[in-house]
């Protein structure tokens, strides 16, 4: 190798983050969904997993879960008051004086 040119070494990269890097959690308000045959303590019945119910159970359960949560997450729509606002940007003076 020449003095005059730069030997150069391919390594590795490694990511850097930001001192201060924000990272987003969900916090404990958010519930997650536990259908309620998971919470109970009791053996699992043998002709309802046969039969399927507790499928049926999950799906209402996950419905009902749902639909709770969206209309929890839905944004309250506000309706533009437009004559508050006009009222607010009147004025009583007079800029022209008419005699």
């Amino acid at each position: 190798m020449s003095l005059g040119k730069v030997h150069r070494e391919w390594s590795r990269s490694i990511k850097v983050l930001p001192k201060h890097n924000l990272v987003v959690r969900p916090g404990p308000h958010l519930k997650k969904f536990i259908p309620s045959y998971e919470q109970d303590s009791s053996p699992e019945c043998m002709n309802m997993i046969i039969g399927w119910e507790y499928a049926r159970m999950w799906l209402r359960e996950r419905d009902e879960f749902r639909k709770l949560r969206d209309r929890a997450a839905k944004p309250q729509f506000i309706e533009n008051d437009y004559e508050w606002w006009l009222k607010l940007r009147k004025t009583n003076k007079r800029f022209c004086c008419i005699t």
